[in-house]
């Protein structure tokens, strides 16, 4: 009987090793990476510009696949090499690819509009026969800069000592709205203003401050 268990031990224990090295060899392939980076050119573009969404990745000596572009959820550009033509664009609202400029580590976005606002990724896999998948993502900001500087109204040119001061600022629309603040002799003063809805941008909604401000004689 003792050469039977002996033997039993022996296979156990060959079966154990080989399980553990089986689960090891699984943890080090899941947790494998292709140092995948994102870059936005720039990170915030003027709305209707163009931006430059450059993906860098080392692969080491596996092949690639392919390399997926997303646009929140949605997948909006694909590169495989394995295929003729390598690049297929997906219809995503307002994305507007540039496919001369466009290839396996870089999407050229044209006419950006304000909705492509939010978080692009980009997803790596590797070809047989890892087929192993890394992805890295980045925030795009849209915005709309103002056209013409502020403009100051005051009610009057001159004022005394214990007049109260009216003067209102206007900027152009903007996106996201702008800061205003007055000062009045270099010290910042607390105005009441209106501003367009952030949600929206409306190209006939100025942004505006008023100021009221009773002046004392360190003022004039």
């Amino acid at each position: 009987m003792k050469p039977l268990r002996y033997k039993l031990n022996i296979i156990r224990l060959i079966l154990s090793s080989w399980i553990f090295l089986s689960l090891s060899t699984s943890t080090c392939e899941a947790v494998k990476n292709y140092n995948v980076t994102l870059e936005i050119e720039p990170l915030s573009v003027k709305r209707g510009q163009s931006v430059l969404l450059r993906c860098s990745y080392n692969l080491e000596r596996d092949p690639l696949y392919s390399v997926k572009w997303y646009r929140g959820q949605y997948e909006f550009y694909r590169f495989t090499p394995s295929e003729n033509p390598p690049a297929k664009i997906f219809t995503f609202a307002n994305i507007k690819v540039d496919l001369t400029a466009s290839n396996d580590t870089q999407v050229t976005l044209r006419n950006v509009d304000f909705r492509l606002s939010g978080n692009f990724t980009c997803e790596v896999t590797a070809d047989a026969p890892s087929f192993h998948t890394s992805f890295a993502s980045n925030t795009l900001t849209v915005v709309e800069l103002p056209d013409v500087k502020p403009t100051i109204w005051t009610e009057r040119d001159k004022y005394d000592p214990g007049d109260i001061l009216r003067a209102n600022c206007t900027s152009p629309p903007s996106k996201p709205g702008v800061n205003m603040l007055f000062f009045l002799n270099s010290i910042p003063k607390k105005t009441n203003g209106f501003h367009c809805p952030t949600a929206q941008w409306k190209s006939n909604c100025p942004q505006s401050e008023r100021l009221w401000a009773r002046l004392s004689s360190t003022q004039t």
